[in-house]
């Protein structure tokens, strides 16, 4: 079985650009999901389990960042 939610390159960038303006609200919400990724989250963003964006085709993340 795979978990529903996971943390997707296009999720992260999202939320460390809010977070570099100040706003850790969307890191907050990805970590409540991503504790239980397993588990019904009627209140997490649909994007959180949909195909990412065409926009994050360009991300590249290293393991060491």
């Amino acid at each position: 079985v795979n978990p529903k939610f996971v943390l997707r390159n296009h999720l992260a960038e999202t939320a460390i650009q809010q977070a570099r303006a100040g706003d850790f609200s969307e890191v907050q919400r990805l970590l409540q999901v991503l504790q239980s990724p397993f588990d019904e989250h009627p209140q997490a963003p649909a994007a959180y389990a949909a195909l990412p964006p065409d926009w994050s085709t360009h991300l590249e993340v290293s393991c060491s960042s």
